[in-house]
């Protein structure tokens, strides 16, 4: 019965946020927004935020379950969006690069 509630409490195993692990982002910080499908609950968002987050160079990481998407801030001089893009596929759901509006 316990595991039936696990998208309610998957948040207590996953934080929320990504904090910022370097400060010095500058010129250099870009952002880029991925879809992402497949995620059902906010332990799949927090999922793909924590890999995403490992990654050097990226500053902060939020992810909706509900929207399908996730958005990152990185600094272009440690990291590519080509790196973000395959950390993300890493987490077993399909990720792509959001077409821009």
């Amino acid at each position: 019965m316990l595991l039936l509630t696990f998208p309610n409490y998957a948040g207590v195993f996953y934080g929320k946020t990504i904090p910022i692990a370097n400060s010095a982002e500058g010129d250099n910080k870009q952002t880029i927004e991925l879809k992402v499908e497949g995620m059902t609950c906010a332990g799949c968002e927090a999922l793909v935020s924590q890999v995403i987050g490992e990654v050097p160079g990226v500053f902060h990481v939020s992810t909706s379950y509900k929207a399908g998407s996730t958005t990152i801030s990185y600094d272009s001089t440690r990291v590519k969006p080509l790196d973000i893009l395959q950390a993300a596929k890493k987490t077993g759901y399909t990720v792509e690069v959001a077409k821009k509006k």
